[in-house]
């Protein structure tokens, strides 16, 4: 009379101390967006990065009941992947950048494409900036250069991230079934993906 459960992963074991600042900023945060209005809303960016393979095998579909599963092969560890930097806000995306091969996301790269990207298109000051605590992600000289107001994240928390718990996941999902010559294509298709998105859709996420 027992049911198989499969176990959850978790990317770290929290400690006390951990716990208790994931609430505290998770309140802080909690508290800005309570109190801000529609226009200080609007102004708050949000910022990850997620690998995608060129390959997107389907990996469910509908059947009838006689007939049997069709077979679908795993990505091996050789198989063709790009990092893809979103960056978006209530009103939709607002810049993709694709990590180029054989170069490292590091703060170099963070600083001078994935938020020079952004700058370029669209005015800095007084916009809210949020991402995660990803190494490469802490450059605030650079958010002070562009006088960009940077929240904070709790540690170990990718269920308060709106990328991870939004925006990722519809978009492997939308990738299923396709498969890319070269990482053009895929950045194209990603790209109208996004745009398809209404903004209603951003707007319930964030």
């Amino acid at each position: 009379h027992m049911v198989k459960n499969f176990l959850k992963w978790i990317p770290y074991t929290l400690t006390d101390k951990i716990r208790a600042k994931r609430i505290e900023i998770a309140t802080q945060l909690l508290d800005f967006l309570s109190s801000a209005s529609e226009q200080t809303l609007n102004r708050i960016m949000t910022q990850d990065e997620i690998w995608l393979y060129l390959n997107n095998p389907i990996r469910s579909m509908w059947t009838v009941p006689e007939k049997e599963a069709p077979v679908n092969v795993n990505q091996n560890i050789g198989a063709k992947k790009y990092m893809i930097s979103v960056i978006w806000s209530r009103t939709g995306t607002k810049s993709v950048t694709m990590l180029p091969c054989n170069q490292k996301f590091n703060k170099e790269f963070f600083k001078t494409k994935v938020l020079g990207d952004y700058a370029r298109k669209y005015r800095t000051q007084g916009k809210y900036f949020h991402c995660d605590n990803a190494r490469p992600h802490l450059v605030d000289e650079e958010f002070d250069r562009l006088k960009m107001i940077r929240l904070n994240h709790p540690p170990y928390s990718p269920d308060i991230s709106p990328s991870d718990y939004f925006l990722f996941g519809y978009l492997r999902f939308k990738l299923e079934g396709f498969y890319f010559k070269n990482e053009k294509e895929l950045l194209s298709e990603v790209k109208s993906i996004l745009s398809s998105i209404s903004s209603n859709e951003y707007k319930k996420a964030m």
